[in-house]
């Protein structure tokens, strides 16, 4: 891109159809090219045989929601967005995107915390199950163990440590509870046991 620009998916109008069925094509070479070429991007349009408005209709056939595309080089094709003030403190790799759809972000955070870890529950158990099974001290107990954990999930090996041992990776000098404030005829509820009413004030 010349400049960074916010692009928006292309609506179904009938009038576009057939240009949008051209450009796709063009679309399509531009996919196929190499990445990195060295040459100017009014090279690249003619290179293409698209003009810059018909390039951002290729672009925008391409996409299904806004999307931020920023001003790139076609040396820079693939660099991710980054912002030089935080890359000078981190010194590593960074891919920040700006938020256009709150809804989309809110999922995508959710999803990825609440993300599920079956495939390591259960090769954790089965660990577990060979660890215990035969002559094998502690040391070598918790060695086999954290080799499991460590080659099968990408975390650090502090927190492999923490979890390996049962060390707690939190403490709270606070304790939560939980108080219902739903209106009464909306509230959750759960059966108690006889024992535990038996046992409740009246």
């Amino acid at each position: 891109m010349q400049q960074t620009i916010i692009l928006h998916p292309l609506e179904g109008h009938d009038t576009l159809k057939g240009s949008i069925n051209l450009i796709g094509t063009k679309y399509m070479t531009l996919v196929a090219m190499n990445d990195g070429e060295n040459i100017s991007f009014q090279e690249f349009l003619e290179k293409v045989a698209l003009k810059d408005p018909d390039y951002i209709l290729a672009v925008r056939s391409s996409i299904a929601a806004p999307t931020v595309f920023l001003k790139r080089s076609l040396q820079e094709v693939r660099v991710n967005s980054y912002s030089a003030a935080c890359l000078k403190a981190w010194r590593a790799n960074m891919d920040l995107q700006f938020v256009i759809d709150v809804y989309a972000c809110a999922i995508y955070i959710a999803s990825y915390i609440t993300k599920t870890q079956r495939g390591m529950s259960e090769l954790l158990t089965a660990a577990c199950k060979e660890a215990n099974s035969g002559n094998k001290t502690i040391r070598e107990q918790v060695r086999l163990i954290s080799k499991n954990f460590l080659n099968a999930f990408e975390i650090s090996a502090q927190e492999a440590s923490y979890l390996s041992l049962q060390l707690p990776l939190k403490k709270s000098s606070r304790q939560v509870i939980f108080i219902n404030t739903s209106p009464p005829d909306q509230r959750v509820v759960l059966l108690k046991p006889q024992n535990q009413l038996q046992s409740m004030n009246d």
